[in-house]
């Protein structure tokens, strides 16, 4: 698979960030004394895909002007990254899931599956369970709600991008300040369902 043109310099530093938060997340899994906000490592690592997709946009954009090559490029690149590792997952949780899972527990499995492999594992338990009420062993594609948001994330970001693009007529500032504009307003959304609707604000993308 060619890489993206944008994407040929290698970042110690986001690495080290990626470490970081993975350790956080297993720390608050673990139930660690000092980690008990290390679940906020998953939005490093939405931070981290948000500046680093936006990168690559912007520089395969440069690259590439035409705007259909652009697009489908970036969406056969992150199907390819994340579908065949995402599918073999899923395939082995069903089969261990025969084996472990009451009937009940399985057929719960069967749609989060089929949600999880179309990118919808956060629609999914949004609406069939919240987070911290059921134990993590019977909901085995919990973990997914995050890369459901990741995905959707993708197929949405280069769109917005396009629109900002499109308006700032190759402008570098005014396409800066677009962005930093439905940035802020996309957090002092998040910020404001934290308050009237917790799980929508930690299930859903917006």
């Amino acid at each position: 698979m060619p890489p993206s043109p944008a994407a040929k310099t290698y970042r110690p530093d986001i690495d080290g960030l990626r470490a970081v938060a993975v350790l956080a997340v297993v720390a608050f899994h673990y139930g660690v004394p000092f980690a008990s906000g290390g679940f906020t490592g998953v939005d490093v690592f939405f931070v981290i895909s948000g500046f680093l997709i936006t990168t690559t946009l912007i520089g395969d954009r440069a690259a590439n002007p035409k705007i259909w090559p652009w697009l489908l490029g970036f969406y056969r690149r992150r199907i390819l990254r994340i579908a065949p590792a995402m599918l073999v997952m899923l395939l082995l949780v069903m089969a261990a899931g025969w084996f472990v899972l009451m009937p009940g527990d399985y057929a719960e499995l069967g749609l989060s599956t089929a949600f999880s492999a179309v990118g919808l594992a956060n629609v999914f338990f949004f609406n069939h369970t919240g987070y911290f009420d059921r134990a993590a062993e019977l909901l085995p594609l919990l973990h997914m709600w995050s890369l459901g948001v990741e995905e959707q994330f993708y197929a949405a970001w280069p769109l917005v991008l396009l629109l900002v693009f499109g308006a700032s007529a190759r402008n570098a500032r005014v396409a800066m300040a677009v962005v930093a504009a439905v940035v802020a307003a996309g957090f002092a959304f998040a910020v404001l369902q934290v308050g009237s609707d917790m799980k929508a604000a930690f299930y859903l993308p917006f």
